[in-house]
């Protein structure tokens, strides 16, 4: 029992100091996911952005608050990138997995149409309900130039669970929830690696914060 803990210490405490940059990869990706739902609408997805970056430089500061050398604090910072850019990919690829995963093919109803922003493109906000009547959540997003109107039939695939907003029927989404994966274990993996970092030999800015309080004493 004592040689299995003692193997595992050195793996322990590589996680120990890479849980920072896992945390704020498994962070980003959630709030990325959350801008890009129905929880918000796509209205909020100028916003999901600002709050990824945030989670991506939340993630390195954290990080650093470590005393680690140079080239870890080189290869965190590159880790906090792969991060933001994941979570930025999450807004648009985390409904799509969601729709692949629990979505159904239907041909619904408009109900209301409005204009919204998508980037620097004006853009539909369209309602949908089912042909029974009940309303499919969140809005689906089409060009201006369809020329939908209130009234009109369209096939998209809606998300059972209400949480993606529904997409065109022929929007490719096989794929998209292999791929989210995909992109999490690739940031991942230089994440854990960031934390063969040594305890030892702390930076001369940690000695320097530790060593302030004391000589306040003494005075």
């Amino acid at each position: 029992m004592v040689v299995t803990v003692t193997a595992m210490t050195p793996l322990m405490a590589m996680l120990r100091r890479a849980w920072p940059l896992l945390a704020g990869l498994t962070l980003a990706v959630a709030v990325g996911a959350v801008f890009g739902s129905t929880l918000l609408g796509p209205d909020w997805l100028s916003l999901g952005v600002v709050a990824v970056v945030v989670v991506a430089l939340a993630t390195f500061w954290v990080h650093e608050r470590g005393n680690v050398r140079t080239v870890w604090s080189l290869a965190a910072a590159i880790v906090a990138m792969g991060v933001g850019l994941v979570g930025l990919l999450a807004i648009y690829i985390a409904p799509l997995a969601m729709v692949e995963l629990f979505g159904e093919p239907v041909q619904a109803r408009v109900t209301a149409v409005r204009d919204g922003i998508d980037g620097r493109e004006y853009k539909h906000r369209i309602r949908l309900a089912r042909p029974d009547g009940t309303a499919i959540p969140g809005e689906l997003t089409l060009p201006r130039d369809a020329g939908t109107k209130q009234g009109d039939q369209l096939a998209v695939l809606s998300d059972r669970t209400g949480v993606a907003n529904p997409v065109p029927a022929d929007e490719p989404v096989t794929g998209s929830a292999a791929f989210l994966v995909i992109l999490w274990l690739a940031v991942a993996g230089p994440a854990v690696l960031c934390g063969m970092a040594p305890d030892s030999g702390p930076t001369v800015r940690g000695r320097e914060r530790r060593a302030a309080p004391r000589d306040r004493r003494r005075r």
